[in-house]
């Protein structure tokens, strides 16, 4: 433990290796994209701790003396105090806990079973391979398998933005993480200010992520995450914000449990919905099924609200979640599995 001065590298020589580190080609980036960014490890368990002076701190000089330590496999920095922490272990989803002032890296070939990793190469477990940019042997990576496989819970946040690995490929998923929703994988959200959504991107379209830059979870790969396992059944829950007004205002939550062999969404050509709706407590709507495809019109994808009309009777309005003109009935409507 001791107070930095920079004495054992000197400034140049530091930046050459912030050179070498962090403009590496991209398959062999040292110090960067590893599963969790944004979090620290126990102070309790580094091996050096330094505070880096002002104007000469960085993630990139704190990265440069890990990397010439033999022992270091990760190290934290603090973008505040400017903390730089050595550790000569590397973190997983249980040791990690979620900060937006500290930055998390790690060290390549350093990797243990379920650790955090960058590329196969990080990982030392005979078998293992960085999925998710997770050392394992598992096939697949979804929220399901980050909460309860890896452990995550709801440490992280109720809400996260993490890798995955579904179909041979790293992909990025927005997973709520809580004890109500333990491990629910984000399939489809549409916004009244989203961009137009097509019969040819539905399948792939999620607002909640940003399209074009990388693969990210959509309806396609839903399809592959309830194939995962070959008996029970998964489970689908979607989230309707409706506008403000009193007819209107509120969230709509329903769930259906369905069997294995019946896909996510189904194409149909009259307003019969997959799956069973749940009640609801928002004034005048006592339900709303789940989504369905069209395959013609303006309405892409829709859902059946029941709505209570007057002497308690209860009759049944197709509400569009996407059309080719954009327009929205509600403010956003998003769909989540887990499998």
């Amino acid at each position: 433990m001791g107070r930095l001065r920079v004495t054992r590298l000197s400034l140049p020589v530091a930046l050459v290796l912030c050179g070498v580190l962090l403009h590496l080609p991209p398959s062999t980036k040292a110090c960067q994209e590893t599963a969790w960014t944004n979090g620290y490890l126990s102070a309790g368990t580094a091996m050096e701790t330094f505070t880096l002076r002002p104007g000469r701190g960085s993630a990139c000089a704190c990265c440069s003396f890990c990397n010439s330590n033999a022992n270091c496999a990760s190290l934290n920095y603090n973008i505040k105090s400017r903390e730089c922490l050595l550790f000569n272990y590397v973190a997983n989803y249980t040791s990690i806990t979620a900060s937006s002032d500290w930055r998390y890296f790690v060290m390549p070939g350093r990797s243990q079973h379920e650790q955090f990793c960058r590329e196969d190469s990080d990982c030392l477990q005979s078998g293992d391979s960085c999925r998710g940019r997770v050392c394992t042997d598992l096939s697949a990576i979804t929220c399901k398998v980050i909460y309860e496989v890896f452990g995550s819970g709801d440490r992280l946040g109720g809400e996260i933005l993490a890798y995955g690995w579904m179909n041979g490929k790293d992909i990025r998923l927005i997973c709520r993480m809580t004890t109500e929703w333990p491990g629910f994988t984000s399939i489809f959200r549409n916004r009244k200010s989203s961009a137009s959504i097509t019969r040819d991107n539905v399948r792939s379209y999620n607002a909640d992520l940003s399209a074009g830059t990388e693969v990210q979870a959509g309806l396609e790969m839903a399809d592959l995450m309830r194939q995962l396992h070959s008996e029970g059944q998964y489970q689908l829950r979607t989230i309707a914000k409706c506008s403000n007004s009193p007819a209107f205002d509120g969230e709509l939550v329903t769930e259906a449990r369905l069997d294995r062999g019946q896909p996510v969404f189904v194409e149909v050509s009259d307003a019969t919905a997959a799956g069973d709706a749940s009640q609801t407590d928002v004034a005048s709507i006592t339900s709303v099924s789940l989504p369905y495809l069209l395959p013609s019109e303006e309405d892409i994808v829709n859902v059946k609200i029941n709505v209570e009309l007057e002497g308690a009777a209860v009759g049944q309005v197709a509400m569009p979640l996407a059309r080719t003109d954009r327009w929205l009935s509600f403010e956003s409507v998003a769909v989540f599995i887990r499998e």
